[in-house]
């Protein structure tokens, strides 16, 4: 990864020095999938990270790859452990297989009434490239139903969604569709204090394609 991102460096990235990083097996093991984070552009309140995505061949030859870049603002800051490698098999077609990568970068500042992280994306391979077919989507909310955290004598109670991705046997444009299925926790409430008992909600979400991308 290093090597990738010297030679990948356009005079802007800070040579090969590394953010963050991380490399798998594929389940089938044909492949690995790796990714890494590079300080792009340093700013005295938000940096820039160019975003680099490989697809391995016998653990030696890049058969694919993306690139983009991650820029850090009120809702999103790279800091400890940004990226996730997601081998589970996702066949969007009896031949296409996605990869997925989740960026937890998410970010929420004190008081904050939600926030989310664990940005999904997953990426297809075509020829030389990978091509990112689900974009940032969160696997991980939480909001504040009532009171405020700003107050530690006031009661909150707070709703946290889990997510997680299945692919279905329908298909959209070519490409089987995604059901993201929610997992929603929201604390009960008490008239005297504070309730320990969760109050569990499933629900679900269908994502198809549209020709370019799941929405």
């Amino acid at each position: 990864m290093k090597n990738d991102a010297f030679h990948s460096n356009d005079g802007e990235h800070h040579k090969d020095q590394l953010k963050a990083y991380s490399c798998k097996k594929t389940s089938d093991s044909a492949y690995t999938i790796a990714s890494y984070l590079q300080l792009s552009e340093k700013d005295n309140k938000y940096d820039l990270y160019h975003w680099r995505v490989l697809l391995i061949k016998d653990e030696q030859r890049i058969d694919s790859s993306y690139s983009g870049f991650i820029e850090e603002e009120t809702e999103i800051a790279v800091g400890d452990d940004p990226i996730l490698l997601d081998t589970h098999e996702y066949y969007l077609d009896n031949n296409v297989k996605a990869f997925g990568v989740i960026l937890n970068v998410g970010y929420t500042a004190p008081c904050s009434t939600g926030g989310r992280n664990q940005y999904f994306n997953l990426f297809v391979q075509n020829q030389n490239n990978m091509n990112r077919v689900l974009i940032d989507y969160p696997m991980q909310d939480w909001f504040i139903l009532k009171g405020n955290t700003c107050y530690e004598d006031q009661r909150v109670i707070k709703q946290i969604v889990n997510s997680s991705v299945e692919v279905q046997e329908t298909k959209t444009n070519g490409f089987f569709d995604l059901l993201v299925k929610r997992r929603e926790i929201i604390e009960n409430e008490r008239d005297e204090v504070l309730d320990e008992q969760l109050k569990v909600i499933h629900r679900n979400k269908l994502l198809k394609f549209d020709g370019h991308f799941y929405r």
